[in-house]
């Protein structure tokens, strides 16, 4: 086992994992949305959940469920329901942006991204997201991989922590930003990000179900 090739390992892994955050997907929706409620706080809460399934999807990894996930079913699978939740996510929060108010309680139910806790967020985002298990199954699946080569066990938790610290840098930025101009938000600002928010899970899940009736998830 080499120090080196285990700190390029941690660097690379960071690197990689924070060029992935810096993609907008479901967590940051989730980190934004929670934000303007909640404050900065949630940021790091969310990645906890998201860290939690990554957890629990690298062990199966080790266990031998990389060979699974590289069959063309299994992913088209995961492409049509995870499409399918992320319309309805979309639309959910096109529906909440008519009436959600920032600073008072709201004359309708607020959607799951909105009022659900945080930790359980970040967990039920990612395993909704489509590119969370594309991701896995490939980047993920190598880093892993190299990880147990070089050092076993330990190899995959240098990479897993590395690759925490990059969505949880990335995330509290956020959440920070975020949290910290809820203040002075209107509630028009507010529905606006709503219905922003809302419009980018609808084109996700519309590009998820196209790659998976094409074959090209």
């Amino acid at each position: 086992m080499g120090l080196e090739e285990l700190g390029l390992l941690s660097v690379t892994a960071f690197i990689v994992g924070l060029s992935g955050a810096l993609m907008p997907g479901t967590v940051f929706v989730a980190v934004v949305l929670q934000a303007t409620r909640k404050g900065w706080k949630v940021g790091p809460l969310i990645v906890l959940g998201h860290a939690l399934l990554e957890t629990g999807f690298g062990i199966a990894l080790v266990l031998g469920l990389s060979a699974v996930m590289g069959v063309q079913i299994v992913r088209t699978t995961i492409g049509l329901v995870g499409g399918v939740f992320l319309l309805w996510m979309g639309f959910s929060l096109l529906k909440t942006s008519r009436h959600a108010e920032i600073l008072t309680t709201s004359s309708g139910p607020e959607p799951p991204l909105v009022s659900s806790a945080p930790v359980l967020t970040g967990l039920v985002t990612s395993s909704i997201n489509p590119y969370f298990y594309v991701w896995w199954a490939t980047v993920g699946n190598v880093f892993t991989m190299k990880g147990l080569e070089l050092a076993g066990l330990l190899g995959v938790a240098i990479f897993m922590v590395s690759h925490w610290m990059s969505d949880l840098s990335w995330y509290t930025l956020i959440s920070l930003s975020v949290g910290k101009s809820r203040g002075y938000m209107s509630n028009r600002i507010y529905r606006m990000i709503l219905g922003a928010c809302g419009a980018f899970l609808i084109a996700l899940g519309l590009v998820f179900l196209y790659g998976a009736s094409s074959g090209t998830i």
